[in-house]
């Protein structure tokens, strides 16, 4: 493990517990609504991690985040669903 990847590692933790931090004291989230610039950060921290090149949409839809068109390293598309506590992948779907 480099030293890159464990601050990387950090500063996901770091946003995940603000993230989740503040989700204690807000109000429940807005369906449709696009991620703040944190939550955006860790998602495509989230997408990284897992081997996705780039990421198209990002929309809450109910509990989860909707990623439209996101990209691994071969060209394959996907439609992810994302958890909105700490963005891992809870599905994946080919995209048309």
């Amino acid at each position: 493990m480099t030293i890159t990847s464990l601050l990387r590692g950090l500063a996901f933790t770091t946003v995940c517990v603000a993230t989740m931090a503040g989700a204690a004291t807000e109000p429940p989230a807005e369906t449709g609504r696009a991620p703040t610039t944190e939550e955006r950060r860790a998602i495509e921290f989230q997408l990284t991690e897992a081997g996705y090149a780039a990421a198209g949409d990002v929309t809450l839809v109910g509990s989860r985040w909707s990623l439209k068109a996101s990209v691994v390293a071969t060209g394959a598309r996907f439609t992810l669903e994302l958890s909105n506590l700490d963005f891992a992948i809870l599905s994946r779907r080919a995209a048309p």
